[in-house]
């Protein structure tokens, strides 16, 4: 069983300061070993609002 995460808002549709912000994984299935998958839109988007957050969840 999988169980899927989704979203009220877009990225841009956050403001303010956030309280926890999580660090969702996620991975491609291969059929040797999963492998990482990295969202650059994520990544930039956590760059800004890490440094204000007060504190961060890993998911």
């Amino acid at each position: 069983m999988r169980t899927a995460l989704v979203t009220d808002l877009s990225f841009a549709g956050v403001d303010g300061v956030p309280d926890t912000l999580p660090a969702p994984g996620a991975v491609n299935e291969h059929p040797d070993a999963p492998a990482v998958r990295i969202d650059q839109d994520v990544v930039a988007w956590r760059k800004t609002f890490a440094p204000p957050a007060r504190r961060g969840a890993s998911l």
